[in-house]
């Protein structure tokens, strides 16, 4: 086998690791408070057993409880069909999170690289370590991991749906990437009509999906796009129609989500059970930056880390004195989105740790980028020899990790959840690591 081949199948060893992983979680998740709710019609109580009384039953969650629509069709659909369509369906989009995520770190370091890679042995060497990387960044540091990666309804609400807003704010992030590096930048004015309708269909059905998602995700893709808009227009750069479409679509699938008619009862409810509308939201900030700290105060240290190794030795080695000026890393793009992602549930009626899920997969974007132009542009064989044992280490011990989860969970008659939480013990005398299983 050539050591090209050999690459290529690490790479796929790699997803199918994982996605073993996720699969194997999913299959013994029991469930779990909502999936008994949800098995059943919002619009008569009857069992749901086929996909024409899932329809009425979503038109009268979205009218009485909740705006995402698009998400409570595929949970009830997951619990109407045989747990295993979920269990394979829910492991492939895990891996599709994952590989989504390195896809951004490639496109990052396409613009940011001096000289394009050429193909080769070295690319699928940094592709498996980089790969490995993100998987261990969201086995260690997922929040509430059970209720994102394993419950149906918690999964598809969150994990599901934020693999489209990562997908569809991809092909915007690549278009920013070409006109920020002119040489790599191809106009689309030389594409056909019919690419042309493609690319209209996919970003508009994309962008108002992923508006209907989840508000935490709306609003922060919402965000994005305007930045998106801001540069291109002030740069004097060309927009093509179906990205304004696709911006449009993507605000009508958020007014839908947040001025649902049940939404707006809950949001209304939550905030008269607070006297002084101040202080429900200077206590409201105040949750989310504890929460914040206790989340992804690590994860963040670690990428943040990395982000400003890789911006020093690459402002330090241009040749250019112009381009050693002070200036941020173009990652805090990411990490600005990861911290907005968690402030917009401020101004919403309910609170849940699973929202930070989306900040997680935003904070991997900044460290995969980041990796990606330090093994790549800086890396040697040695280099990356050493990063690929520390990585297989860690992932035996993740796998170690399962099996003690798994047994313990057994004799607790409960199912396996895992979280990296650091806090201090009062008849400790430093802090620990704590893993909840």
């Amino acid at each position: 086998m050539s050591s090209t081949k050999k690459h290529t199948l690490n790479l796929i060893l790699v997803n199918i690791f994982w996605g073993c992983i996720i699969a194997f979680l999913a299959y013994r998740m029991p469930a779990f408070v909502d999936d008994y709710q949800h098995q059943t019609s919002f619009a008569d109580g009857s069992r749901i057993v086929s996909v024409a009384q899932i329809f009425p039953s979503v038109a009268t969650y979205y009218m009485t409880w909740g705006g995402r629509a698009i998400s409570m069709f595929f949970i009830q659909l997951m619990l109407m069909l045989p747990k295993m369509v979920f269990v394979v369906v829910n492991s492939l989009i895990y891996i599709a999170v994952a590989n989504v995520i390195h896809q951004y770190a490639l496109v990052f370091h396409n613009k940011m690289a001096k000289e394009k890679e050429a193909a080769g042995e070295a690319p699928l060497i940094a592709s498996v370590i980089e790969l490995s990387a993100i998987y261990l960044m969201l086995w260690f540091f997922m929040p509430d991991f059970s209720e994102v990666v394993t419950w149906i309804t918690g999964t598809v609400t969150y994990l599901w749906t934020n693999l489209i807003i990562l997908i569809f704010g991809l092909m915007y992030y690549k278009t920013y990437c070409d006109v920020s590096d002119k040489k790599a930048y191809t106009s689309a004015d030389n594409q056909n009509t019919s690419n042309v309708i493609l690319s209209t269909i996919i970003y508009i059905v994309l962008g108002f999906i992923s508006g209907l998602s989840n508000e935490a995700g709306a609003c922060t893709i919402l965000f994005a796009l305007m930045l998106f808009f801001i540069y291109m227009i002030y740069n004097k750069h060309k927009v093509q129609i179906y990205q304004i479409l696709g911006a449009v679509s993507c605000a009508i699938g958020v007014a839908f989500l947040i001025l649902a008619p049940g939404n707006v009862a809950r949001t209304a409810a939550a905030n008269a059970e607070s006297n002084s509308i101040i202080k429900n939201y200077i206590f409201r900030i105040g949750r989310e930056s504890f929460y914040t700290l206790m989340f992804l105060m690590i994860p963040f240290a670690i990428a943040l880390g990395l982000t400003v190794y890789r911006h020093y030795k690459q402002t330090n080695t241009e040749a250019d004195a112009a381009k050693r000026k002070v200036n941020l890393p173009e990652e805090t793009l990411f990490y600005l989105l990861a911290f907005v992602s968690v402030y917009v549930m401020t101004f919403a009626g309910g609170f849940a740790n699973r929202i930070f899920q989306l900040p997680l997969l935003l904070i991997c974007i900044g460290f995969a980028s980041s990796l990606a132009m330090i093994v790549r542009s800086e890396g040697t064989l040695a280099f990356r020899k050493g990063i690929t044992a520390i990585l297989v280490a860690l992932s035996i011990m993740a796998l170690f990790e399962v099996v003690a989860g798994t047994i313990y969970s057994v004799g607790r008659d409960s199912f396996y959840d895992r979280q990296t939480i650091y806090y201090h013990i009062y008849d400790t005398e430093g802090v620990l690591s704590g893993n909840g299983m």
